[in-house]
C-alpha cells in the first residue's frame, strides 16, 4: 500500500496502540506508524504486519 490516510495521534488518543495489516505499508512513518514485525506461517493464508502507532 503506497498511501495510507491514518491519523496515529487520534488513534492513540482513543487508546489504540497497535495496527495489524495483511499488506505491507510502503511508508508507515508518514502515517505515524512503526513496523514492529512480520509474522508468517506456511499454513496461514495471510502474512501479518504489526505496526505501532507513534507516541505523543
Amino acid at each position: 500500500m503506497q498511501h495510507l490516510a491514518f491519523d496515529a495521534a487520534a488513534f492513540r488518543a482513543l487508546g489504540g496502540r497497535y495496527v495489524f495489516s495483511a499488506v505491507r505499508l510502503a511508508h508507515p512513518e508518514a502515517s505515524g506508524l512503526r513496523l514492529l514485525g512480520v509474522f508468517d506461517d506456511s499454513e496461514a493464508y495471510w502474512r501479518l504486519h504489526l505496526y505501532e502507532a507513534a507516541g505523543q
